[in-house]
């Protein structure tokens, strides 16, 4: 059960990221802080040829990733970019989902 809600939470999470349109414009930016390996950053540049497909796709593939990815975890990269309401969205989703 906890991995199922895990999942959704990770869903909305990526979905409330990729409509700021600021956030889709800095997909490669929000990948490397992410630490996505340069391979599949130039990957995902190549399979997909959208912006907002590029971004949804680099944090999918952070989460792959990452075993321990946690939305506190994308909250301060989402911050360290600049997008201070969003992470406070993310935190506050966060906690009121657990």
């Amino acid at each position: 059960m906890f991995r199922v809600d895990q999942s959704r939470l990770f869903q909305i999470a990526f979905n409330r990221i990729c409509q700021r349109d600021e956030c889709v414009r800095m997909w490669k930016q929000l990948a490397r802080e992410l630490l996505l390996k340069n391979q599949d950053i130039e990957r995902i540049e190549r399979d997909y040829p959208s912006k907002h497909e590029r971004c949804l796709r680099s944090l999918e593939q952070w989460l792959d990733n990452d075993n321990r990815a946690e939305i506190t975890v994308l909250a301060r990269v989402i911050r360290a970019l600049g997008f201070k309401a969003l992470a406070r969205m993310l935190s506050k989703s966060n906690s009121e989902f657990f």
